[in-house]
């Protein structure tokens, strides 16, 4: 059966209306257009909202602690991941970077500049692993750069028009630009809402919240995701994407927060533990340390 989701964005794959989304005694209206199944409701009657433990989200929570060759060091950035391989795009102007999955830095992909393969700041990126591909997409763009796992510069795939700052997917032999707007979980379909709120003249988003539609039950509430694998620390919804969870910590801040968690009374003894097993590897002088996890 084919599924279809609209919203007021674009459409996307999915079976989901959720331009109008609701909440109420009798929930989420379900619709059959044509074999075809929509969930409609209205956003701004959405009143309720809902804490998603992580454990409902995906399998468990992997860690892993870069290499600290001083190559390898981050600062922070955005991750990507594939079945061998770990890949980040810092922030600042430094190139793209590629580790195991155990951590070990391997090399930079790509580097800093305005030649052949080369990129000021990036944008998207997406590791097409079965492929040997590496896929980088600048900011003010007309070309897509392709790379293969050794490092080394492919043709890259010239874009029909320029992308200020362009999301895409490459599936098979295709690539397209994806609404990002919305998502969806195992159990859940969500969305994001903004508000376009004055700013020095002019317009900027702001009050950014969620909504997430139970598929089986067929109620809309507002969320937040916390880790309940690690006491709670928090999550944010752009780290649950493309079927993957995945954060990116400065080894100081984890500490830090970790700290925090570790003085709540209600701690599960296991949870406890594996803080304090954690705590005693932490360093001020680490490299990040990447928690990661499949959906279930």
């Amino acid at each position: 059966m084919k599924k279809i989701a609209i919203c007021i964005w674009g459409a996307i794959s999915g079976t989901i209306l959720l331009s109008h989304c609701t909440f109420s005694d009798k929930g989420v209206r379900k619709i059959d257009q044509q074999g075809d199944k929509l969930y409609v409701c209205v956003h701004h009657e959405v009143k309720d909202s809902v804490v998603i433990p992580l454990s409902e989200l995906v399998k468990e929570v992997h860690i892993v602690k870069l290499d600290t060759a001083k190559e390898a060091l981050i600062g922070g950035g955005e991750v990507v991941i594939s079945e061998n391989y770990i890949g980040i795009k810092p922030w600042g102007s430094e190139p793209f970077k590629l580790y195991d999955k155990r951590g070990k830095f391997l090399r930079n992909i790509g580097q800093i500049g305005r030649g052949p393969g080369e990129y000021l700041n990036l944008y998207c990126m997406q590791l097409d692993e079965k492929n040997d591909r590496i896929y980088l997409l600048p900011w003010q763009t007309r070309r897509l750069l392709r790379f293969d796992f050794e490092g080394n510069a492919l043709e890259p795939v010239r874009l029909v028009t320029g992308l200020p700052k362009g999301k895409f997917f490459v599936r098979e032999d295709t690539a397209a630009v994806p609404m990002h707007s919305l998502g969806e979980f195992s159990h859940y379909y969500y969305v994001e809402t903004m508000e376009a709120v004055p700013y020095k003249g002019g317009m900027v988003t702001d009050n950014y919240k969620y909504i997430a539609v139970d598929k089986e039950r067929g109620t809309a509430r507002y969320f937040r995701v916390e880790n309940d694998f690690w006491g709670g620390l928090k999550v944010s919804v752009s780290d649950l994407v493309n079927g993957i969870f995945v954060q990116n910590y400065p080894a100081i801040v984890l500490k830090e927060e970790l700290e925090n968690i570790r003085q709540k009374k209600d701690l599960k003894p296991e949870v406890l533990r594996k803080i304090d097993n954690l705590l005693a590897g932490l360093s001020e002088e680490d490299n990040n340390v990447i928690m990661w996890g499949e959906f279930k």
